[in-house]
This record gives C-alpha cells, structure tokens and sequence, in this order.
C-alpha cells in the first residue's frame, strides 16, 4: 500500500511540474491565466464574506476549469495555440463569473448569444483538429477530403451544442434552476387553442398580461419556459459551427497554411514540448541514480571476445588468404556478414552456415572451406584473465560472462575457454539461441541467477550491446583494456587486488 501510495504521489508531482512548465512555455496565455485566476480568488473571498456559498462553489469549479487547458496539454499531449488557449481561459470566467455570478445573462441580454456563438465556433476548431490529426498520421494510409474534415467538425460542434442543451434542461428539470432562460411573448400559436379541438392553430395577439392561479404575474407578456432560448443557442452554435467549417475547408484545400486558422487548430506536441514526459524520464533517471548509490554492486559480468581473450580471426583468415584482397573477401563473406549472427545464434546447422558464408562470396569458396574446417587459435586466452577473476571473487563478487560465441569455435578453442571453469556461470548464445544486443539473452542471464539488474557492472567491448544493458538497469563499462577497466569498477565500488 504504501509503494502504491508512494507511486500515485510522484504521479501527481510530474503533473505539477509539467503544468508549471507548460504554463511558462506559453507567457501569453500564462499571464491571462494567473491574472484570471486573481480576480477569480478575490472573488470568491467576497462570496464568502457575503456568506454566498453557492457563488463559492461557482469559484472553485472555475479555477479548477481554468487549468484544464493546460492539462489537456500535458496529458493528451496535443499543442493548443495561444490563441485558442486565451479565448478558452476568458471564455470559461466569461461564463462563470462574469456570466453566472455578477448575472451578465440577465444585465446584457446577448451575453449569452455571444458565448453560444463562440461556443460553436471553438467546438468546431476542435472537432476540426481531432480528424486533422489522424489525417496527418502517418500511421494511417487514408486521407480525407477537406469537403468531409468540414463536415465533421461542423457535426461535432453541433453535437456539443445539443448535449450543452440537454444538460441544461436535465439540471432545471431536476434541481429546479433555470439555465434555459425564458422568453417573455406577445403573442403565442398553438392547436391546443383550436375551440373546436381541432388541429387549426389559433393565435392570441397583443399579450400585455399573464394571470396565473389568479395571480398577475406582471411581466408584460407571455412567459415562455426556455424554448426560444434553446432554439436561440443552437441557432448560433449552427452560425459558429459554420464559420469555423468554411475556414478549415479552405485550411485543408491549402494543405495547412493559413495564418488565421492555425491559431485554433490543436496539433500533436512535438517530442521537445512533451513536458509530462520529459519530467517523467527525468525522475525516473534520478531515481535509478539513486538506486545505484544505494545498491551495492554483487556481481560483475563480462563479455568475452577482445575482453577476456583475443579474438585473432585476421591472423586465421590471412594464413589462408593469398593477397589482401582474398582476405578481405573472406571478412566481408564472414564476420561482417548477416550469417555470422547466425553462426552466434546456433540455430543453423554447420553445413548451413559455410553454405551461407559461401553464398555470399564464392569465388572464395576454398578459403571459406579451409578456414571453417580450421578455427583452431582463433581465440587466445589472455594471461590477465583467470587472475583477474580470482581476484573479484576473493572479493566476494559473483563473476558470469555473457558473449555471442559459436559453438563451433568454442569447441575447437577448448582449452583457450578454461577460465569459465573458473567464473560462476553465465551464458554463450548458441547455448539459449539468442545473441546481444537483443533482450532475451540479458533477460535469460538475469533470470537464470536472480540478478538485481541495479546491483550488476557489465564490461563489453561493444557500445550497442552495454545500451541494452543500461536499459535494464545495468551499469555499464566500455572496455578497451584492463587497467581502464579496474579504474572504471573502481568508480562504482568495486575495487580488485590481485
């Protein structure tokens, strides 16, 4: 539990800081939202002064919807343009305080008209923005038409406008507020009128006064209960939806230039502008430092070819090569070929491999057939070896190898392999049928001795095999020879006295 616990508060803090960068990244609307975020606060204390703690609950939902923008952006990782992210910012305290708590609705009668307006505008610019980006995938093979990403976004925003209606009536129906502002008539037309309960609509003119229950109701006229409200908002909504679906018609049909609709338009972030990322990678690299300080090294592995012997395959291939020519030949045929991974592996079969070698050069086909039937003194053990690992283990170190070794080679070069005898293990890829740098092999070593990745120093000659290493949690050390290595150990811990 307390991992778990441990966990979801470095979570939250990764949010922050990516919040706080992202906010800085973008001063504009940085100075909006903290200047917005004031006047909301002192807003808020007044409510509470007045004891309005409906007006504060108001307050809080608008701070908490002032950062939405910005989270949007860290977590969906999807890059708003200052623009559009300011008019988010005024639009939401439009709505909320402006709108709700000091009754602009009701002061300034196309306040509302206004904000549905802007409403369908924005909805449509997003829409617009959500196909933008699948069309420019490359993932995906299809791409759209400017005439359809329109339609979807106008769609789309008209969807938003009809759910916002929905939720408009539902909150009045069951909380008896009154988000759908009525309308006061002068005159109505109905059936339910026809005296002949029919189905002619009658109309009633002139309407000055509504009694209800008996009781002058005193508004002038007839009270209609939302209905030209709503079909009001989704008028302008549709008007907004429009607008904004001819320009990314014309967006699009340019294939994205357009100064004036970039501005609204959300785009993927861009790998440098990833924030929530680039703090994730950040802790996580700060916290493997620290479990390496922390954890003490246990057990040293190495590779064994130029590491612990001399891998001399040019003085085999130059015993059989007439010229320098041929000997270069049989390199290109052998060791920098794809078929000597396969020779490491040990899933081809011996005749397969000298086929392969010989495929990819046979006018050295003799060469190739001389030097495979003699790899004796191809590898030679190094005199520092078997020293050296007695000297870590009398340390109280585990001592493994792990190298990409035929077995051909290793059975040919017996007695120059005795020093394994002396380590505590390990493994030699033909024996598992995998080779460095892919995972499985470190994965299968690891296993194999229930090694704790943190507590490992891995030499290899190889840069791309220690990558692999690193990233499970190895420490790595670049090997050119003995005494820079004894130095590099020396560096995390491990110190060898022979």
């Amino acid at each position: 539990m307390k991992k778990n616990h441990t966990g979801k508060s470095s979570k939250a803090r990764n949010m922050w800081k990516a919040l706080k960068m992202e906010l800085e990244e973008h001063r504009s609307s940085a100075i909006v939202y903290f200047t917005l975020r004031f006047l909301v606060i002192l807003v808020m204390i007044l409510q509470i002064l007045n004891r309005n703690y409906e007006n504060v609950f108001l307050c809080i939902l608008t701070l908490l919807l002032l950062i939405i923008p910005s989270f949007i952006q860290v977590n969906l990782r999807i890059e708003l343009p200052t623009t559009l992210e300011i008019i988010m910012l005024l639009f939401i305290f439009a709505a909320e305080i402006l709108g709700e708590i000091r009754a602009y609705y009701v002061i300034y009668p196309f306040w509302d008209t206004m904000l549905h307006t802007l409403n369908g505008f924005l909805a449509a610019a997003i829409g617009f923005s959500l196909v933008n980006i699948l069309n420019r995938e490359e993932r995906f093979e299809f791409k759209l038409s400017p005439l359809f990403m329109a339609v979807v976004a106008f769609c789309f925003s008209m969807t938003i406008g009809i759910l916002w209606e929905f939720i408009e009536f539902g909150v009045d129906n069951f909380f008896g507020l009154d988000m759908q502002k009525d309308t006061i008539l002068h005159s109505i037309s109905s059936v339910m009128l026809d005296p002949t309960g029919g189905n002619t609509p009658t109309k009633i003119k002139n309407i000055t006064s509504v009694a209800l229950n008996g009781v002058e109701l005193g508004l002038g006229g007839y009270l209609d209960v939302g209905l030209r409200d709503t079909m009001k908002d989704l008028l302008v909504n549709f008007i907004g939806a429009t607008v904004f679906s001819v320009i990314g018609f014309f967006y699009v049909k340019k294939k994205g230039h357009g100064a004036f609709a970039s501005r609204f338009i959300p785009h993927l972030k861009q790998k440098s502008a990833d924030f929530l990322s680039i703090i994730t990678e950040q802790e996580q690299e700060k916290e493997k430092k620290s479990m390496k300080k922390q954890i003490k090294i246990q057990t040293i592995i190495f590779d064994i070819g130029n590491v612990l012997v001399d891998f001399n395959f040019s003085e085999i291939f130059h015993r059989y090569a007439a010229d320098e020519a041929i000997y270069q030949k049989i390199v290109e045929a052998t060791v920098h070929s794809s078929a000597w991974n396969e020779f490491d592996k040990g899933v081809w079969s011996d005749e397969k491999i000298l086929g392969a070698f010989i495929q990819n050069d046979p006018s050295v086909e003799q060469e190739l057939r001389d030097i495979f039937t003699h790899l004796e003194g191809m590898i030679q053990q190094r005199t520092e070896t078997i020293p050296w690992i007695h000297a870590l283990k009398a340390q109280g170190y585990q001592v493994l190898y792990l190298s990409n070794f035929p077995q051909r080679t290793y059975l040919m070069n017996y007695e120059a392999m005795n020093f394994i005898q002396e380590m505590d293990g390990g493994i030699l890829s033909y024996q598992e049928k995998e080779i460095k740098p892919e995972e499985p092999i470190y994965r299968l070593l690891i296993e194999k001795y229930n090694l704790i990745p943190e507590a490992c120093v891995f030499l290899d000659d190889v840069e791309n095999n220690l990558v692999t290493a690193r990233k499970l949690g190895m420490q790595t050390i670049l090997f050119t020879n003995k005494e820079e290595a004894v130095a590099e150990l020396s560096k995390v811990g491990v110190y060898c006295k022979e």
